[in-house]
């Protein structure tokens, strides 16, 4: 299901948990709302969704406060991270060390 967007002030404001067509739209003028405040790319498309809902197709998708972006986190044996390649949180088996699960 793909949704239309709202243009609003310059920017698009796209629907809750729907898919987004990004065709001839730069990525950095969408706009997720309050309810759903995160956007999750998916090749030609967005989903804004909530932040436990970034992880709910791919497990390694995390919540990014800053861009308000669902990111892969690339930290081997990370649970949560603040940004691709800097952990905040391991698995119960390894310890975390500088942004690393060792």
């Amino acid at each position: 299901l793909t949704h239309k967007l709202t243009a609003m002030s310059g920017l698009v404001l796209a629907s809750c948990y729907a898919l987004t067509s990004l065709s001839g739209i730069n990525t950095s003028n969408i706009t997720c709302p309050d309810q759903c405040p995160y956007s999750s790319l998916c090749v030609e498309h967005v989903q804004c969704v909530s932040a436990d809902k970034c992880g709910y197709f791919d497990k390694r998708r995390q919540a990014h406060e800053g861009s308000k972006q669902c990111v892969n986190c690339r930290v081997f044996g990370c649970e949560a991270c603040d940004s691709k390649d800097h952990c905040s949180k391991c698995v119960d088996a390894l310890i975390l060390k500088d942004g690393k699960c060792v």
